[in-house]
Parts: structure tokens; C-alpha cells; sequence
């Protein structure tokens, strides 16, 4: 694929997503995309990230998009999906109560990287703190491990606001109370199933139909956050 069509696909993903808030409109600069899963921060500036040095930012995103608008976007990204694929193993269980508890209480954790070629932490061998001892755990424990490897990607590049997420992890709840556990700003999720497609409609429309989301509403977050701060002691 060329050059120019990926600067296109990112754009659309973007901006989509810009028009959110039509009565920020004039405001809105920065919005956090979690797509398939990417992290795509447009906006100003960021004099919080060093975008010369840090090894766990991906250029060429920043480059094309500089290229396109005249500023840069840092960007961060993980194989999501693959990972998700690699672990699940084509199972479909479920998890319960009972498996959750456990994950929560006892540690179950997979540390990075399920996929060492890519990702904030590249090189490292996969490994399990404890063994689930159900699929229901391994499942639930496959899904937090997604969402902090999402927020980590994220803390990297600092985004302010909520974050949204488009895509099939919208649908995972787990993934969605781990993630909002953690960002204090909240998360929202897109209720389209095809945000790339959407956006590059908007790009050729002056004006179009904010997308719609949804804010993700959990209950207690103590425990996840608990098992976030273990995760990291880990690392």
C-alpha cells in the first residue's frame, strides 16, 4: 500500500471522531482513537513527548500525518488482535464470576510481549505470573492484558480527554472496564462497526453526521486498578 493511501486511512479514522463534539468544534484539538488497536493522538504540539527519542513511538504515522497537516501526531501501536487470536486459540469460553474473582484475587496475569516484534515492549518473552486454571480465566486474563498493554500505549503518548474505542474490543467488556479503570478522563465506545469506511466518507463531505458513542459505565474499580498496579510491578 502506498504512502499516500495509508496518510488517508489514518485520516479517516480521525476524522470521523473530530466531529464528536460539534459544539467543542471550534475547541477540540486532541481526541485518543483506540482502533484494531492503534493509538492515534492528533492535535497541536506535544511538548510532553519526545518525539526524537523514544523508540516506542512509530515515525512513520508521525511522518505521513506531519506531511499531510504540517504537525505532528504521535502514535503507538501493539498487535492487538493478533495477540487476542494467538492466546484465544480459537476458544470460546466464557468467563464467570468465579473466573474473574480469581484472575483479580490471585494474579493471573500474562506479562508482555504475546507478539515480541511489536509493541511498547519488544523482545520480551511472553509469560504467564500464574497459570489460569480455566479457559474462563485465561480468557478474562487475555482481555486485561490487552487493556493495559492499550493503556500503556496510550501513556506514551499522553492524550487528553476520553479515550474511544472502535472496533471489536468495543464489544469486549472486560477489556472496557480494565481500560476505564485507568483513564481518568473516561471511555467511550463507537457504536460503528466500520469507522475507517465512515471517515473516508466524511473526508469528501463539508459536513457530516456526528458518530455516535457511548460512555463505558463500570462499577467498583478498586480491583482492576489493584491488579493494573501488580501488572506493572511485573514489568
Amino acid at each position: 500500500m502506498a504512502s499516500a493511501q495509508l496518510v488517508s486511512i489514518r485520516n479517516a479514522i480521525i476524522s470521523r471522531h473530530k466531529q464528536i463534539r460539534p459544539l467543542e468544534a471550534a475547541t477540540l484539538t486532541e481526541i485518543a482513537v483506540v482502533t484494531r488497536p492503534n493509538r492515534v493522538l492528533p492535535g497541536p504540539p506535544y511538548p510532553h513527548v519526545d518525539l526524537e527519542g523514544h523508540w516506542r513511538f512509530f515515525l512513520d504515522h508521525l511522518s505521513r500525518f506531519h506531511a499531510a497537516h504540517g504537525q505532528p501526531v504521535p502514535s503507538a501501536r501493539f498487535m492487538g488482535g493478533r495477540e487476542y487470536d494467538m492466546i484465544r486459540a480459537g476458544s470460546d469460553a466464557r468467563p464467570d464470576a468465579v473466573d474473574r474473582a480469581r484472575v483479580l484475587r490471585d494474579g493471573v496475569m500474562i506479562l508482555p510481549s504475546v507478539e515480541p516484534g511489536s509493541g511498547p515492549f519488544p523482545g520480551r518473552p511472553m509469560r504467564w505470573t500464574v497459570e489460569p486454571a480455566t479457559e474462563g480465566e485465561r480468557i478474562f486474563a487475555l482481555s486485561l492484558y490487552l487493556a493495559l498493554m492499550t493503556e500503556t500505549c496510550l501513556s506514551l503518548i499522553g492524550p487528553r480527554g476520553p479515550v474511544i474505542v472502535e472496533g471489536p474490543f468495543a464489544r469486549n467488556a472486560d477489556y472496557l472496564a480494565m481500560l476505564s479503570a485507568l483513564r481518568a478522563d473516561g471511555v467511550e465506545t463507537a457504536s460503528s462497526a466500520t469507522g475507517t469506511s465512515v471517515g473516508a466518507v466524511m473526508l469528501c463531505l463539508e459536513k457530516g453526521a456526528a458518530p455516535a458513542t457511548e460512555p463505558v459505565v463500570t462499577g467498583d474499580a478498586g480491583p482492576m486498578r489493584d491488579y493494573a498496579m501488580r501488572w506493572q510491578a511485573h514489568l
